[in-house]
């Protein structure tokens, strides 16, 4: 195992008690996804607890039920909602509109400083690896969309960090 998984694998242990926070580990899983629109969500990971966390998430907070797809390898654990209804569920629960022509985080789901740290988990169980502190630490957010990662470069800055960004294989890497 890598120590990024590792590191997932502790991520997926935290219990937030609060459900603001619980909202915006989901919220940071479902917008970092493979697709989070009006038309598909899906959620995919080598990790499958990770994957439980997501369907578990959704069901509590969303009341979205969803199974988990295991590839044939059973190495890929996949969510994925293709109702267009619970799709808009998803998304106007998370104060997204049909009307936006880019995606970006919305700031309005973070009700405390917790909120920041439940998000930033979620991202990173979606799309982050982390290298080992062995080798000195590297993290990554691997971002599909541009002006998401801009708005993921942001929250890292109000959170004091400095962030860097580049292009990598077609894909926004933070």
């Amino acid at each position: 195992m890598s120590f990024s998984h590792d590191v997932k694998k502790e991520l997926v242990k935290i219990e937030y008690d609060s459900t603001c926070c619980k909202k915006s580990l989901l919220y940071g899983m479902a917008l970092f996804s493979k697709s989070f629109s009006f038309k598909s969500v899906v959620f995919q990971s080598e990790n499958e607890a990770s994957a439980l966390l997501f369907k578990n998430l959704l069901k509590e907070l969303c009341n979205i039920n969803c199974p988990i797809d295991v590839s044939p390898s059973g190495k890929n654990f996949t969510l994925e909602i293709k109702d267009r209804s619970m799709c808009s569920r998803l998304m106007s629960y998370f104060g997204h509109t049909d009307y936006e022509t880019s995606l970006r985080i919305n700031f309005s789901n973070f009700d405390c400083q917790t909120c920041h740290n439940a998000f930033l988990a979620g991202a990173f169980l979606s799309c982050g690896t982390v290298s080992s502190p062995k080798k000195d630490y590297h993290l990554e957010f691997t971002v599909s969309y541009h002006n998401l990662s801009k708005s993921l470069i942001t929250l890292l800055q109000e959170l004091e960090l400095e962030p860097k960004f580049t292009v990598r294989k077609g894909y926004n890497v933070v």
